[in-house]
């Protein structure tokens, strides 16, 4: 019981390690529009005012409601260094 245990979290282990890397990759080629996240204002990838957008389909570069949150880490979140990085 204990060795299958410790198969699944191997497993799940690598599932993360990939899916991680697939992220790291995508880093620099996403915006987000996300108003409501509470990193949203320092942020590096924040864009716009506050208001809203509507997009018939969202843009493949822009990061999607539940992708980066608190629960998984804020996996896009890039901390401005200074004003003229906004």
């Amino acid at each position: 019981m204990l060795k299958k245990a410790i198969l699944i979290l191997i497993k799940n282990a690598k599932i993360y390690k990939d899916w991680r890397e697939k992220i790291m990759k995508m880093k620099g080629e996403r915006d987000c529009y996300q108003y409501v996240c509470p990193k949203y204002p320092e942020c590096k990838r924040a864009c716009g005012k506050g208001c809203c957008i509507d997009f018939e389909e969202p843009p493949q570069n822009l990061i999607g409601k539940g992708e980066c949150t608190e629960e998984n880490g804020y996996p896009f979140f890039m901390k401005l260094t200074s004003q003229s990085d906004s």
